[in-house]
């Protein structure tokens, strides 16, 4: 997990800030908001929707005419409880922001139609998730926003809402098309990337284009150390990703490194279902050293 030194810090900023700015609530919450995000990215995801819900319910509480930042923190509040795996309140609560996007005629509105759309693939709600992310596209394409970085984050949602349906082929197509846009732009968030490139590395390994899947995950991998470190549930997905691959190829020794590793994040940081993924995938390396 995070450097415990690191996680006193940000703790020991948070009071003092919280004490510091009693009396300026809005400021408080703006500050308080930007913390959380750091939380977030940290993975230390109960801190920030503490911060996070703090926020929102200032906001609300005040009737704050700043629409926007009200937008933003029920958007941030939602990916907390997307990160703890609690779809039904994230997809509550993204449904919330989403009035105020369009209110707003804010480009945003196309990353909240698509992250409602996650949190209906990951509850299950598949084909209503297409529906919202092609209800998506049709904004995007009303906004002239075809090429843009948040339509990229659509095609990817509907490659990943394919992939779950088992329907490779369509979920390839979508993939491609976001990584696409995101080469086209200099400032692409390299997690972005990382994100499709992963997924797209695994649809390929499923669809048994081993040798085209490799540098996608490889650079997903290599993305995820250099942003979150070893230590990190996401960078732990890539390397178990990246592991299976190399058993089916034979390089086990390598494989096995990297789920000793992702092994010990998921046991550091209590994840049992990751854990699970990693035991499942060293039974595999076992059958194939015998």
């Amino acid at each position: 997990g995070p450097d415990v030194d690191l996680k006193q810090v940000l703790d020991s900023g948070r009071h003092k800030l919280e004490e510091a700015l009693r009396d300026e609530p809005d400021i408080r919450a703006d500050l308080l908001g930007t913390l959380a995000m750091i939380y977030h990215a940290l993975a230390l995801y109960d801190d920030a929707l503490e911060l996070q819900e703090g926020a929102v319910a200032h906001r609300q509480a005040v009737g704050s005419s700043d629409i926007r930042r009200l937008a933003v923190d029920l958007n941030n509040l939602a990916s907390s409880y997307y990160s703890r795996e609690e779809y039904e309140k994230a997809e509550e609560i993204f449904r919330q922001s989403l009035p105020l996007w369009n209110r707003l005629g804010d480009p945003y509105e196309l990353n909240a139609l698509a992250n409602l759309a996650a949190a209906l693939t990951r509850r299950g709600e598949t084909r209503a998730a297409l529906e919202i992310y092609h209800r998506a596209l049709e904004r995007s394409a009303a906004l002239g926003l075809e090429s843009d970085p948040s339509t990229a984050a659509i095609y990817y949602g509907l490659g990943a809402a394919h992939k779950r349906l088992g329907q490779l082929p369509t979920a390839e197509r979508y993939l491609r098309r976001a990584l696409s846009i995101y080469a086209l732009d200099p400032q692409a968030k390299p997690s972005r990337i990382a994100q499709v490139q992963s997924s797209l590395g695994e649809v390929l390994y499923s669809q048994g284009q081993v040798a085209e899947a490799r540098p996608y995950l490889e650079e997903a991998l290599a993305t995820r150390y250099e942003l979150f470190g070893e230590e990190h549930p996401t960078t732990a997905g890539s390397q178990r990703k990246m592991a299976l691959l190399l058993i089916d190829l034979g390089e086990l020794d390598a494989a096995e490194r990297l789920l000793k590793q992702a092994g010990s994040t998921y046991s550091v940081l209590r994840d049992e279902a990751g854990a699970a993924e990693v035991r499942e995938a060293v039974d595999l390396l076992v059958k194939q050293s015998n």
